[in-house]
């Protein structure tokens, strides 16, 4: 059995990549095909390499106004070439790029499947949302997390029974429950933090729809007494642009909040850190379908508060407590929190076990292997 991905490589979703390599792992013939710059990935190398199906392929791509209009022609010579009639090729995050080669794989292989992420749906317009049909048609499995699934069948009457439930594993869990007081200490140091506050963490990345601005308003609101105690960590070292942090940068120098911002890049031990060292998570992005890192900092213990336009109905199936607030309630809720932390951390017992029997890649990748090999 050989899984072909296609999947943009200008996404650096460790996710995506620990799937990939832990199949390799396994004994999977793994590729990886990015369709968007004609490139594929080698879990064994761990290199990205330029797409050569033809003799110059290579030197065209090198090409800047030359290599978008033969990128399609370079794709469809990889596909014949590359795919096989045993092959399974899987769609990571759906791009309408992909449209034009869908009908071609599907003779070519044995089974195709379609999986969203979250955004490709959440975020795509009506118009957008037809173009996926011929895909989802052709497709044999559709494959998303729980929380879209009803807005997916609202949009799309015909594919119930292609549906099927897919989550990343997180690493990251492992190294949050072997984070100890050495690694907290060390990590304070170097982040110049001191305790005896309760650390608050808006966001989880820079992208404005994470709403940091709203948030860092509503906290300054904050009576003097609340102030003082809490200090807000800011991760904002991946998505959004200079002139978004820029804002928020300049947001919070005009609070009197303490805060701490992360811009740079954080190894996966500090981050494990940070996870732990936060006590209370807000988040109030515009859309999502899952996050790994709001499960993280579960796992970390965090008193979890998010809107409740969000659709993360699958901590209630796993009997997992987090808190939700419509946008006009929220400041209240997050007052109430800071207010009663004890009491709100002890509603929580037990979050962190059930998130991580779910999500640990012991758990994960048998899924995705059943996926690969059920017909």
């Amino acid at each position: 059995m050989k899984v072909i991905f296609i999947f943009n490589l200008a996404y650096k979703t460790p996710f995506f990549y620990e799937l990939v390599d832990k199949l390799y792992k396994s004994g999977i013939d793994v590729v990886v095909f990015d369709f968007i710059s004609s490139k594929k990935y080698l879990p064994d190398t761990k290199q990205i390499q330029s797409l050569n199906p033809f003799f110059g392929a290579k030197l065209i791509l090198r090409i800047k106004y030359v290599r978008r209009l033969f990128i399609p022609f370079i794709n469809k010579q990889t596909i014949a070439k590359n795919f096989g009639k045993t092959d399974i090729v899987n769609i990571h995050y759906v791009h309408i790029d992909y449209l034009q080669y869908v009908r071609k794989i599907k003779k070519k292989v044995a089974t195709l499947i379609v999986t969203f992420w979250g955004s490709d749906f959440l975020r795509a317009n009506d118009a957008t949302r037809l173009k996926y049909i011929p895909m989802l048609n052709e497709c044999d499995k559709i494959t998303m997390v729980k929380g879209i699934q009803n807005e997916f069948k609202k949009k799309y009457n015909d594919f119930d029974h292609k549906i099927k439930t897919s989550f990343f594993g997180l690493s990251q869990l492992d190294l949050i429950r072997k984070v100890d007081f050495n690694s907290i200490e060390k990590f304070k140091k170097e982040q110049s933090l001191k305790g005896g506050v309760i650390f608050i963490t808006i966001g989880y990345n820079a992208s404005p729809a994470q709403q940091h601005l709203w948030l860092i308003d509503k906290l300054n609101n904050l009576e003097y007494e609340l102030k003082i105690k809490i200090h807000l960590l800011v991760p904002l070292s991946y998505g959004g642009d200079e002139i978004y942090i820029k804002q928020i940068i300049e947001n919070l120098e005009k609070s009197t909040i303490k805060y701490t911002c992360f811009t740079k890049y954080l190894n996966e031990e500090d981050l494990a850190s940070l996870r732990v060292i936060s006590n209370i998570t807000l988040n109030i992005q515009k859309t999502d379908a899952f996050s790994g890192s709001i499960s993280e900092y579960i796992v970390a213990k965090n008193i979890v508060l998010v809107g409740d336009w969000l659709p993360y109905e699958i901590y209630d199936d796993w009997d997992v407590k987090i808190f939700k607030a419509k946008l006009d309630d929220y400041e209240k809720k997050m007052i109430d929190i800071i207010q009663n932390y004890k009491y709100y951390y002890k509603k929580i017992e037990g979050n962190s076990k059930k998130v991580y029997s779910k999500l640990s890649w012991d758990t994960i990748l048998p899924q995705w292997e059943k996926l690969y090999q059920d017909k």
